[in-house]
């Protein structure tokens, strides 16, 4: 079913985005991948906050998320590769790079068997050491110069070093408590100023470019609304599917590295970059609070018992 919705958002989008007159081939192309993306950052903190992560909605909107959100960083890097460098030898960059995280995942699986108390120090919540967080960043930034060194967009090398890690080890709450925590804290902060200093705010100064910024935010939303009724045809209801939509439509700042690389290609303009990160400052907000209006809070299982023992 995920695999399905990202190819109906892939269909919508580019037939979507035509309507924009695009200024060309390549940019509808890029446009149609980078919306159809979706952000697992704002889908998974919302269904947990309504207690729908179990529930049959919210394992359908997570599969599909993590698919639109990897299938659409893979499929743009592969675009930007291919336009960047016309063809040729290069392409095998990507494959190579995937080639590279087999070796290291094969490599940390059979570590991690073989010497499981040391790897244990990595998830400890009492651990002053920090190896956890050390090794995270570690493993990202071995990603990411091997994807300068191959030619690839940093996000993919970063994107891949997070899922190798949650992979490999899947018991990491902790570690993924205190990681957000720094990000939230210091990157993403630091990233979103950069963001501001760099904003073409004159561009939207023109009627014609704001005009197609806001219509950049309405395809965006309508081609996962839309399509999400599909849901319906896995057993939820009308309700839910707009919710599992609205909650796909929102965006975070992987979009805005997204679109800066469009830019840097040559297929976007700032006037749609500029629509892009009016994207993420909208929907970043507005998602959950139309989802948990559509998708209202439902009792766990542990609010439900502690219900009933204050009860009895």
């Amino acid at each position: 079913t995920g695999g399905t919705l990202f190819g109906v958002f892939l269909l919508a989008g580019w037939f979507g985005f035509g309507l924009l007159n695009p200024a060309s081939q390549d940019e509808q192309i890029f446009l149609t991948l980078l919306m159809s993306a979706a952000s697992l950052g704002i889908v998974i903190p919302a269904l947990r906050a309504t207690g729908r992560s179990g529930s049959r909605q919210g394992q359908l909107t997570i599969v599909t998320a993590i698919i639109a959100e990897f299938g659409s960083a893979t499929a743009i890097v592969f675009f930007g590769v291919l336009v960047a460098s016309g063809g040729g030898l290069r392409l095998l960059s990507v494959p190579a790079l995937f080639a590279t995280m087999a070796a290291v995942l094969f490599v940390m699986r059979r570590a991690a068997w073989w010497f499981p108390e040391r790897f244990e120090r990595l998830f400890a919540h009492d651990d002053p050491d920090e190896l956890g967080i050390r090794a995270s960043l570690a493993l990202l930034f071995v990603f990411v110069g091997i994807s300068l060194a191959l030619g690839v967009e940093a996000i993919l090398g970063a994107f891949l070093a997070g899922a190798l890690f949650a992979y490999v080890f899947r018991n990491i709450e902790v570690l993924e408590t205190r990681l957000s925590g720094f990000s939230y804290g210091f990157f993403i902060p630091v990233f979103f100023i950069n963001v501001g200093i760099g904003f073409p705010l004159t561009q939207l100064g023109e009627p014609g470019v704001l005009a197609r910024a806001f219509a950049l935010i309405g395809i965006a939303v309508a081609i996962k609304v839309v399509p999400a009724l599909l849901l319906t045809l896995r057993g939820l209801s009308v309700r839910e599917s707009i919710g599992s939509g609205v909650l796909l439509a929102g965006q975070l700042s992987v979009i805005i590295a997204l679109a800066e690389f469009g830019v840097e290609l040559g297929v976007l303009d700032e006037g749609l970059e500029a629509g892009a990160i009016l994207l993420v400052g909208v929907t970043a907000v507005l998602s959950p609070i139309v989802f948990r209006w559509l998708s209202p809070p439902v009792e766990t299982g542990d609010a439900r018992q502690t219900a009933a023992q204050d009860a009895a």
